[in-house]
């Protein structure tokens, strides 16, 4: 580009450049601000010659130059329409406040809704809790009907042995009365033992331990 042709681009951006910012700038500034575009010298020549066509005004501030817009250039502002603008931004700004609050409850519920199990998984769930808990109470079933059972040959046994005058059978009878007490006490152990784990499934359950258990079909003794 030409030296005439750079000038005459330099007085036709600077002006307008400095117009549409409206504030006060340096030639340094001004040099800066356009990305080194024009040159120091090329820069302050406009400046002063857009005051001097009183575009610009200029102030000396210490030992420093400034330019600023001809604030005569401007049209006079509308007051009503001033008035009407702000109106309008502290009517947007609740609108704001409003929908950020509204946005802070949705995003609540979606992490609520995020914490809870769709029904597939429930179903897949309580199908799987189902298994469990009757496998355990089988087991505690077949685990009370075999104790029960040897309770039962132990009295038997113990009956005779009371009815026997044998003297030789009294250390027999001893020995079936304590394991008639073992037997007693292990079906207790295994009793609570099946229904703290029963309880411990119950846990994980999404339903009342009653309300699942009801809807299986199973009752506890």
């Amino acid at each position: 580009m030409s030296k005439a042709d750079l000038e005459q681009k330099a007085f036709a951006k600077i002006p307008e450049y400095m117009l549409e910012q409206n504030r006060p700038y340096s030639a340094t500034d001004v040099f800066t601000n356009l990305r080194q575009e024009f040159g120091k010298t090329l820069v302050l020549k406009v400046l002063e010659s857009s005051v001097s066509s009183g575009i610009l005004k200029d102030k000396v501030i210490g030992k420093q130059k400034i330019f600023y817009a001809n604030q005569d250039k401007f049209e006079k502002y509308d007051e009503n329409a001033v008035a009407d603008c702000d109106s309008k931004i502290s009517s947007l700004s609740e609108q704001v406040k409003s929908l950020t609050a509204k946005n802070k409850e949705i995003q609540s519920e979606l992490r609520d809704l995020s914490n809870v199990e769709s029904t597939a998984e429930l179903r897949t769930l309580t199908a799987d809790l189902k298994k469990n808990v009757q496998f355990l109470l089988e087991f505690r079933s077949v685990l009370m009907f075999v104790c029960l059972f040897e309770i039962d040959k132990m009295k038997v046994r113990i009956a005779k042995l009371e009815t026997s005058r044998d003297p030789s059978t009294a250390e027999d009878g001893k020995r079936a009365l304590q394991m008639e007490s073992t037997i007693s006490k292990t079906l207790q152990k295994r009793k609570r033992l099946a229904t703290d784990m029963l309880n411990a499934i119950m846990e994980s359950s999404p339903l009342p331990k009653r309300e699942l258990l009801d809807s299986m079909g199973v009752e506890l003794d």
